[in-house]
C-alpha cells in the first residue's frame, strides 16, 4: 500500500512556519508557567510518555460532560515559536487520537487496512507544510478550513491521501471536528518555556487577572498583554470558537498567514 507521504512530493516550499500550539485546562496553567516547561505524559494511542501539540490551529479540546462554574475547567492555548522548542519526534496529518478512537472516521473516509504508519509523515516542519501546500494552497485557507484538493484530484492507488481528502471535505454533521484536518506534532521531550519560545497565551480572564500569574506573564515571558475570553457557566467545549477567534486575530495582527 502507498503512503501518505508519497502524495505531498519532493522539493520545499515557501510558506510560512506557522506557529505550534499546545492547550491544557487553566487547572494546570500556574504550575505549567511555574515550571517553564510543557511535559510528554502517557499517551493511549501509542503507549508512550508524549506530549501532542497541533500545527497553526488551536485545536485541542477535553471531552467534558455538562456545565461548569469554575473557570479552572476551561482551556488555555500555548502559542509558541517552532524554531524556539525542540524538534518533533511524530508528525501526522490529523489527530490520531481521534483516528483511533472514532470508529466513524474510518468507516465513513478510510480504507479498513488503512493504519496510522500508512498517515505519518517524516518529523520535519517540511512534511507539515507539504501536507497544506498539497491540499490548502495556502496557509490561510488550512486555519480557516477550506481544502483545495477534491477526491477527483487524488489518485485511487494512494488509499491514505484518498481518505484524508474526504475527511477533510465532509460537510456532514459528524461526531467528530476540525481536530481531523489539524496537523498534529509530538514530542518526546519537555518543552522549555521562555519569552522567546513562548510567543503569547489565550486564557480565561479571571486566571489573567491573578496577579501571581500577570507577573509571571510579564517577568518572565515578557508577555504584557495576554489574550483573555470571558467565561460564564457552561461546557467548556463551547468556548473552542472563541478562542479560535482570538488566534485568528493574533495570527493577522503578527501577519502569520
Amino acid at each position: 500500500m502507498k503512503f501518505f507521504k508519497e502524495a505531498l512530493g519532493d522539493g520545499n516550499t515557501s510558506l510560512k512556519i506557522l506557529p505550534i500550539l499546545h492547550s491544557c485546562e487553566a487547572f494546570d496553567f500556574l504550575s505549567i508557567l511555574e515550571s517553564r516547561q510543557l511535559k510528554p505524559y502517557k499517551c493511549d494511542v501509542f503507549k508512550k510518555d508524549y506530549l501532542y501539540a497541533f500545527y497553526g490551529i488551536p485545536s485541542y479540546r477535553k471531552l467534558i460532560q455538562g456545565s461548569k462554574g469554575n473557570a479552572s475547567y476551561f482551556p488555555v492555548c500555548f502559542i509558541m515559536d517552532y524554531d524556539k522548542i525542540p524538534d518533533m519526534s511524530r508528525l501526522h496529518p490529523f489527530d490520531t487520537g481521534a483516528f483511533s478512537k472514532l470508529s466513524n472516521i474510518k468507516e465513513d473516509h478510510f480504507h479498513e487496512k488503512v493504519g496510522i504508519t500508512h498517515l505519518e509523515l517524516d518529523p520535519s516542519i517540511e512534511e507539515a507544510k507539504k501536507v497544506i501546500k498539497k491540499f490548502y494552497k495556502t496557509n490561510e485557507n488550512y486555519v480557516l478550513h477550506k481544502p483545495k484538493l477534491s477526491l477527483d484530484d487524488v489518485s485511487l492507488l494512494n488509499q491514505p491521501a484518498y481518505g484524508y481528502t474526504s475527511l477533510i471535505n465532509d460537510k456532514s454533521s459528524t461526531k467528530y471536528d476540525n481536530r481531523v484536518a489539524t496537523i498534529e506534532l509530538i514530542y518526546s521531550e519537555n518543552i522549555e518555556l521562555d519569552s522567546s519560545s513562548l510567543l503569547q497565551v489565550i486564557a480565561p480572564k479571571s486566571y489573567l487577572a491573578e496577579d501571581e500569574i500577570k507577573e509571571i506573564l510579564t517577568n518572565d515571558f515578557g508577555i504584557i498583554d495576554p489574550i483573555g475570553y470571558r467565561t460564564i457557566k457552561g461546557n467548556p467545549l463551547e468556548y473552542f470558537g472563541a478562542i479560535y477567534d482570538k488566534y485568528l486575530d493574533f495570527t493577522e495582527q503578527n501577519n502569520l498567514i
